[in-house]
């Protein structure tokens, strides 16, 4: 990760503001990188986070859980030089809690639906959104659904957000599922042939999400039991 990059962290006590909470340099994981990220369907989207901007860029993406929004946020603050990523779900809304971040160049905010809704929170989007389009900065949101969909309190700033450059996060397909699966194994040095991932394909829940979860409940059992991952070893770890 760039010396210039940082992650927004939470303070382990309770805060009633997020101004309590500073950026703090937190390293974003080594895995969520671009390359690391199974295209599928995705390749305008990809492109489009990928492109180098002169000028102030709005860009929304959506899609449901385990699609892999999260990853690309932050595979797009790994390639800037000057980027803040916000988890939002973690972070309470407050007025004027983005004045730390006013400086970056690009700032994502992940789950931003979180914070829509509440007045103060939106203030504080807005002025953060006019700031960063005065200085040619860069904006990006993750979210569960389109911008026209959720209940704004800021008709101002439903007006910018439902103007944003609007992506959603297609699933992967099967054979993509089965490229990732493959992909993760190798990475952590896990030996899964091309008949364990079609078997868990067929019998587990196929959200990447889920998978990924499988794959890292195998992976530990496989090295607590020093046993290889074989299909009857998945059936006996899953109960199938």
């Amino acid at each position: 990760m760039n010396a210039a990059n940082l992650s927004a962290g939470c303070d382990t006590r309770e805060t009633s503001s997020v101004a309590a909470q500073l950026p703090l340099p937190l390293e974003l994981p080594e895995r969520s990188t671009f390359d690391r990220f199974v295209v599928g369907a995705n390749a305008e989207l990809i492109e489009s986070l990928q492109r180098r901007r002169k000028r102030f860029a709005c860009l929304w993406l959506f899609g449901g859980a385990g699609v892999g929004k999260t990853h690309l946020l932050q595979a797009a603050c790994h390639s800037r030089a000057f980027a803040a990523y916000i988890p939002a779900a973690r972070i309470k809304a407050a007025a004027a809690s983005l004045d730390a971040y006013a400086d970056f160049e690009s700032i994502a905010i992940d789950d931003v639906q979180h914070w829509l809704g509440d007045r103060s929170a939106e203030i504080s989007l807005f002025d953060l959104y006019n700031r960063l389009q005065e200085s040619d900065g860069e904006l990006l949101l993750t979210a569960n659904r389109s911008p026209l969909e959720p209940a704004f309190a800021l008709r101002d700033l439903a007006s910018r957000f439902g103007a944003a450059a609007c992506y959603r996060i297609a699933p992967l397909r099967d054979e993509g599922k089965a490229e990732l699966l493959a992909q993760v194994a190798r990475e952590r040095g896990l030996l899964l042939s091309d008949d364990v991932v079609r078997f868990l394909l067929s019998r587990v829940s196929r959200d990447q999400q889920s998978l990924l979860s499988v794959l890292d409940r195998l992976d530990c059992s496989s090295l607590a039991a020093h046993r290889r991952v074989t299909i009857p070893f998945v059936r006996e770890v899953l109960c199938l």
